[in-house]
């Protein structure tokens, strides 16, 4: 199974979880974070098991904000998902950042 093709929406569904339109570029906490990870409907029971992690890691990679990109423009949002993680769902990094 390609890793991109269940990360990509296992990501999406996170930011939905804890972002909403009306909120653009929000910051969110570890423990927001973690909550979406285990509530999110595409996330593995490993993966919901170790949703503190998760938070921790959203947190420590943007400081859990929705609209973090690096200097470089390589990286973007809470995961920092890159643009051939994105590119490989047909998702640009424009349209990830305004999910």
């Amino acid at each position: 199974m390609n890793r991109n093709r269940v990360f990509l929406p296992f990501t999406l569904a996170i930011i939905a979880a804890i972002h909403s339109p009306a909120n653009a570029c929000a910051t969110y906490s570890a423990a927001d974070i973690a909550s979406a990870v285990a509530n999110s409907p595409y996330a593995s029971q490993s993966v919901k098991n170790a949703s503190c992690t998760w938070g921790g890691a959203g947190k420590a990679e943007s400081s859990g904000n929705t609209c973090a990109a690096t200097a470089s423009g390589g990286a973007f949002g809470v995961f920092q998902m890159t643009p051939s993680n994105l590119a490989a769902q047909g998702v640009t990094p424009s349209q990830y950042q305004n999910m």
